[in-house]
């Protein structure tokens, strides 16, 4: 006995009832599906809340699409959202055994992040609540292949409760091509974004996911000093800074066997219009024009930091009183540190060359023997009452060198009212050369030194 074949009419009509279901289920039901159980369950597992409109899925075009979606915490503050995400999968995964997304395109997405007081984030409950505890935590990455990623318009509002400190970053653009979690694939990404804060942030490279690893550049532009004083405020003496920054590096971050290695090379960075003050009422002013660090390298592994040079100009420091006008007590064209090479492990910095030209140092003695300059220094930079104390843990000690310090076109005016009349004394062209400057003391140390008394005389050492 032959089994009969069924008929051209049966399967045609069967495959076409199975494209319906298909395009049915596609088109109607799972979008119900996908709105309500993921409202649901994250209603169910965390207590957040989730909205979002009808989702849309094309199931031949294999194109889902999301629109106003808002994720917030239980008490009702804003954690994440969007206006659209478009995802277009790819039928190629069936194949390839890979998820493979041809296109991502995220619009407008809006993300809250905050530091609470205990140093928590305010997403960390959400994490909490979603982890399987029962379950044994996989290491191996899913094999994903994003072809082309875009983000377009997002909001990153960030808040650090310990130090009151608030900011965002808008708007936040990011584009990544071909990433994939299959061994040794790489994708190119690109970031650009201004912050509140004023700085621009432009950032492009190639990442991998296995092994995980990126190489690439990163720059900050316009970056305002004074809207960071609620991070750097406890590290300086007084305000906080004013002065703009820029920095710019090419890096190289890759991690392996539980071990994190990173490099930055060509790291220059600029600042100019540096303002700080140093003590509260009294102390003193410190004003740099502009400050230049040229061909930076950094190295984690091995924990030392090299540059070529790092350049000050237009320096001036002014003695600030409670009461009268402030007093220059000194001015310098250029300061310049050549050759620079520190490293953290071993507590050790050397400079190959420091250079200050056209300096300019005013001194005065008054009738009870007191200097300001001297005064000044110690009370700028003394403790004060809400510093923070240092550690009692020691540490190893410092090791410094400096192969040659020089200054040139130096002059010095020194005033000394302890005597009746006061005495005036002033000289011009200073400069001083001293080779070997170390923490060794007992090294003898070569100086040449000259000047012309502005009164009469010169003298050479």
């Amino acid at each position: 006995m032959s089994a009969r074949l069924p008929s051209l009419k049966t399967v045609a009509i069967t495959l076409a009832g199975i494209i319906i279901a298909y395009a049915l289920f596609g088109w109607l039901l799972l979008p119900r599906i996908l709105q309500s159980q993921a409202e649901k369950y994250i209603a169910e597992k965390t207590g957040h809340h989730l909205t979002l409109d009808r989702p849309e899925f094309n199931p031949f075009k294999l194109n889902l699409h999301l629109a106003n979606l808002h994720l917030t915490e239980p008490d009702g503050k804003p954690l994440f959202g969007f206006h659209e995400l478009e995802v277009v999968l790819s039928a190629t995964s069936i194949f390839q055994r890979t998820l493979v997304v041809t296109s991502i395109r995220l619009d407008n997405p809006e993300a809250t992040l905050v530091v609470l007081p205990d140093g928590k984030l305010n997403w960390s409950p959400l994490i909490e609540a979603l982890k399987n505890k029962e379950e044994k935590p996989d290491t191996a990455l899913p094999r994903v292949n994003i072809e082309h990623f875009v983000m377009t318009g997002g909001r990153l509002d960030f808040a650090d409760n310990r130090v009151a400190f608030a900011t965002h970053i808008e708007p936040l653009n990011l584009e990544l091509s071909d990433i994939s979690s299959l061994p040794d694939d790489k994708g190119h990404y690109k970031v650009s974004a201004r912050t509140a804060l004023g700085a621009r942030v432009l950032w492009q490279g190639d990442v991998s996911l296995n092994p995980l690893g990126a190489t690439g550049s990163f720059g900050i532009e316009e970056l305002d000093l004074s809207r960071l004083a609620p991070y750097i405020k406890d590290a300086l003496p007084a305000g906080p800074p004013a002065g703009m920054a820029a920095v710019s590096t090419d890096y190289q971050l890759a991690y392996a066997a539980g071990r994190l290695n990173l490099t930055l090379d060509k790291l220059s960075a600029k600042l100019t219009g540096l303002r700080l003050k140093t003590g509260k009422a009294s102390g003193a002013d410190i004003v740099v024009d502009t400050i230049e660090v040229h061909n930076g390298h950094y190295d984690l592994a091995k924990n030392s930091f090299t540059l070529d040079a790092l350049t000050l100009t237009g320096n001036q420091v002014d003695l600030r009183r409670p009461a009268g006008a402030p007093l220059k007590l000194l001015q310098l064209a250029g300061l310049t540190l050549a050759n620079v090479q520190l490293d953290l492990a071993a507590h050790n910095l050397s400079l190959g060359h420091i250079a200050l030209k056209n300096g300019q140092l005013k001194a005065v003695r008054d009738a009870g023997g007191n200097i300001d300059i001297v005064d000044a220094l110690q009370t700028a930079f003394q403790p004060t009452a809400d510093t923070k104390p240092a550690a009692n843990a020691k540490s190893a000690a410092w090791h410094y060198r400096a192969d040659k310090l020089e200054l040139t076109d130096f002059s010095a005016a020194f005033r000394d009212q302890g005597m009746t009349p006061a005495v005036d004394m002033a000289i011009e062209n200073i400069a001083l050369a001293v080779d070997g400057i170390s923490d060794n003391l007992a090294a003898p140390l070569p100086i040449r030194a000259s000047g012309r008394v502005r009164d009469g005389g010169n003298f050479e050492a």
